[in-house]
């Protein structure tokens, strides 16, 4: 069973057209290790909120990235990019949710589907 922390986004739902939260399952900066404050996982984020993580003065910072893309990953860039399980608050209907990190920080949603739809080119 792997760490994982929650990103929460508003956002029209693709299966029942309404504004809903949407509530999406990230392993960017999760683990069971952590600080003072707890571990670093089941923590609810925002687009634009810093990540819990180490800092970047020590070794572990490196581990926040999870190299979501098949081909083509950016290891040299502050990038990454994560297609994460999501739901709908509305219609419990399941989602995905393409999100860009910059370092331990999501900073842009880049798409929305039916699970079904998953995009190849991303692990699940």
């Amino acid at each position: 069973m792997g760490a994982f922390n929650w990103i929460i986004l508003t956002e029209k739902c693709p299966s029942c057209k309404k504004l809903a939260q949407i509530k999406c399952q990230t392993h960017v900066a999760s683990s069971f290790d952590g600080d003072p404050t707890g571990a670093f996982r089941n923590r609810e984020y925002e687009i634009g909120d810093i990540m819990r993580w180490w800092s970047k003065e020590d070794a572990r910072f490196k581990e926040w990235r999870v190299n979501g893309k098949k081909v083509n990953n950016r290891p040299e860039t502050k990038d990454d990019f994560e297609c994460c399980y999501a739901k709908c608050s509305n219609c419990d209907a399941e989602l995905y949710a393409l999100i860009r990190f910059d370092e331990n920080k999501p900073v842009e949603l880049l798409d929305v589907g039916l699970e079904e739809n998953w995009p190849e080119e991303y692990y699940k």
